[in-house]
C-alpha cells in the first residue's frame, strides 16, 4: 500500500497540527495557524471535530475502532491540545498513523535539508540512502560548494535509526511564528513508493528538530579524510559465525562511541556509536535473517525457558562458558534489540566485556 492510500489520512493529518512546536529559543508553544484576516492564532481542535464527523459519515464501519477518539471529543478544547504534554487525543491519532504507516511499508530513499536567513543562499544537504551518498550543493553561489561523500553502511544505519525515532510522518507541512527575521528552513523527503513530502518552516520547528538538524550539520564536507579501517579477524573466515566474530578485535578495544549533549542544552542526549559498531549490528541482523534454522527470532522465549531474564542486569550474570550456540546468539540479538528500548544500553555490554565473552564463546562453537 502506498502512502497516498492510507485509510486514516483525513484524521491523522491533524497529528502535526495538534502537536506543540518550539520557537527559536526552544520554548514550547501551541501550533500557530493563519486565521481571520490572515492573522496568526493558536491551533484549535474545531477543524478536527468537523473532519471526524465527516469521516464517520463516509466510513460508518470504522465507528467501533474510533470510539476512543469519539469519547475524547466529549471533553472541552482545553483538554484536547496542550503545549506541555501529549494529550490523549494526540496519542490516539498517532496510533492510527502508526497503523497506516506499518501497512504502507515504505522507507526513506532520500532526504534533503536547508536552513538559513537573510543573506547568502544556504547549502542544501542531501542524504541519499539508495546510492549511499552525502551531498552538499548550492546552485546560487559563485564558489564551488558541491561536494559528494560516500556514506558507509554504518552511517546510513545510524542516520536512518534517528529518522525513525523522530517520526517525520507525524510532522505537519509547515511551521511558522509571528517573528519575520530569523531562520527559514525546508525539508524534502523521497519515499520508496515514489511519494515526496515537503515540509518548511520560519522561526518555528517541530519537536526533536535539533536532533534532526544534527544529522546534516555533523557532516564535515570541508575536511573529509579517509578513516583507517578498523581491525577485524580475516584469517579464520571458515568459522561458522565468522560474520559476527570478525568484530572481536574491535570490541576488545572496549570503545563503542560516546554520549552527545549530556548536559541537555535544549536537546535530548543520545548515544552516537562508531561506524564499526553499526556494521556489527547490521551483520548480526543479517545473520539472523539468513540463518532461520537456528530460530533466533524467538529469542525472548528461548532465553526465558533457559532461566535468563531479558534485561541488561541479567545478561551480565550469565555464564556462557558452556552455553549452546542458540543461547549465545539469542543473548547477542536480545542486547541489540534492547538498544531500541534503552538508548546506550548496547554500549554497556561492549565496554564491560560481556559482549566480548559472548563472541569468544561463538568463536569456540563455530570451529
Amino acid at each position: 500500500m502506498a502512502i497516498s492510500d492510507q485509510k486514516y489520512t483525513d484524521l491523522t493529518k491533524f497529528v502535526g497540527q495538534l502537536s506543540p512546536q518550539v520557537d527559536l529559543d526552544n520554548r514550547r508553544m501551541l501550533k500557530l495557524v493563519r486565521g481571520f484576516q490572515d492573522k496568526f492564532e493558536e491551533i484549535s481542535p474545531g477543524a478536527f471535530r468537523f473532519a471526524f464527523r465527516i469521516f464517520l459519515i463516509q466510513y460508518p464501519g470504522e465507528q467501533q475502532i474510533l470510539q476512543p477518539i469519539e469519547r475524547c471529543l466529549q471533553a472541552d478544547n482545553s483538554q484536547l491540545v496542550s503545549y506541555s504534554k501529549e494529550t490523549e487525543l494526540l496519542r490516539l491519532l498517532k496510533r492510527l498513523k502508526d497503523i497506516d504507516w506499518k501497512n504502507a511499508d515504505v522507507k526513506i530513499d532520500k532526504i534533503s535539508f536547508s536552513a538559513g536567513g537573510f543573506g547568502p543562499v544556504p547549502d542544501k544537504i542531501t542524504l541519499d540512502f539508495t546510492d549511499k551518498l552525502m551531498i552538499r550543493e548550492n546552485d546560487y553561489l559563485h564558489e564551488d560548494r558541491d561536494v559528494v561523500i560516500p556514506m558507509s553502511e554504518g552511517i546510513a544505519y545510524s542516520k536512518l535509526a534517528v529518522l525513525q525515532q523522530l517520526h517525520l510522518e507525524y510532522w505537519d507541512t509547515n511551521y511558522f511564528s509571528e517573528i519575520t527575521d530569523g531562520e527559514q528552513w525546508q525539508v524534502s523527503i523521497h519515499y520508496s513508493d515514489g511519494t515526496k513530502q515537503e515540509i518548511w518552516g520560519s522561526n518555528a520547528y517541530p519537536l526533536g528538530f535539533d536532533k534532526f538538524r544534527d544529522l546534516f550539520e555533523e557532516i564535515d564536507f570541508d575536511t573529509v579524510k579517509p578513516k583507517p579501517v578498523p581491525k577485524k579477524i580475516v584469517s579464520d573466515d571458515s568459522n561458522k559465525f565468522y560474520d559476527i566474530i570478525k568484530y572481536i578485535p574491535t570490541i576488545e578495544e572496549r570503545t563503542s562511541g560516546k554520549w552527545l549533549n549530556e548536559k541537555g542544552l535544549g536537546r535530548h542526549p543520545y548515544y552516537q556509536y562508531e561506524d564499526i559498531i553499526f556494521d556489527f549490528i547490521t551483520d548480526v541482523n543479517e545473520f539472523v535473517e539468513n540463518n532461520t534454522e537456528i530460530n533466533i527470532r524467538d529469542y525472548q522465549e528461548i532465553l526465558l525457558i533457559s532461566g535468563i531474564e531479558v534485561d541488561i542486569q541479567s545478561f551480565e550474570n550469565v555464564d556462557v562458558s558452556k552455553a549452546a550456540e542458540d543461547i549465545v546468539l539469542c543473548l547477542i540479538y536480545a542486547q541489540i534489540k534492547q538498544e531500541r528500548l534503552v538508548e546506550g544500553s548496547l554500549s554497556v555490554s561492549l565496554r564491560n566485556g560481556v559482549m566480548l565473552d559472548w563472541l569468544k564463546r561463538l568463536e569456540e562453537l563455530g570451529k
